[in-house]
């Protein structure tokens, strides 16, 4: 898709008391909004549709309590035509790498490139709620990570990391969907560290 600049004047988006001027300001600052956790998907499909014209830069979906964040995203990416959508943060742990991967690869396809990734390792908290045991976080982002961007890039798994690991899988989407920009949600030791 070709992106196309927004240079209206300010545009609001009704009911949600919103304001944009354009996908960019003059500080090169972009405006991005993130969702309240219960917003039914027909009404975010709707606000995507005014947030893009209104020049908004992104929409960003959390994985928390409420709807899964790649279904949303899926329904902004297909109300749309240029608007960044992304995940901000996945909980790693509660999918495999594998699986984060191809639900990554399905998403950029349908938002033709639009698609941002956010991976994070949660609390033990949230892990609790999954069943899930916490592990070594700088470990299990560092696995996590080396994990997606093999299966995104084509490769056939073969990584044995400190908290992690997969062997023998490839991805079967021909052609590969562009790379989605990948970044880390993190505080404290992952923070700190050089993942």
């Amino acid at each position: 898709h070709r992106r196309r600049q927004n240079s209206r004047p300010a545009a609001v988006i009704p009911s949600m008391g919103l304001t944009a001027r354009g996908r960019e300001n003059r500080d090169g600052m972009r405006t991005g909004i993130s969702f309240p956790k219960d917003v039914t998907i027909a009404r975010q499909r709707e606000v995507a549709r005014l947030c893009e014209g209104a020049g908004i830069a992104s929409l960003w979906a959390n994985d928390a309590v409420g709807r899964d964040p790649f279904l949303v995203c899926q329904a902004w990416a297909e109300e749309t035509e240029w608007l960044e959508i992304g995940i901000g943060v996945l909980q790693i742990l509660t999918r495999s790498p594998v699986q984060v991967a191809k639900a990554a690869a399905t998403l950029q396809e349908v938002a033709a490139g639009r698609f941002w990734l956010g991976l994070g390792v949660s609390q033990p908290a949230a892990m609790e709620w999954h069943g899930v045991e916490y592990g070594p976080p700088l470990g299990v982002a560092r696995d996590a990570i080396a994990i997606v961007r093999a299966v995104l890039g084509g490769e056939t798994t073969d990584y044995s990391g400190a908290a992690l690991r997969s062997h023998g899988f490839r991805l079967g989407i021909s052609p590969l969907p562009p790379l989605p920009p990948i970044y880390l949600g993190a505080m404290g030791q992952i923070g700190r560290a050089h993942v």
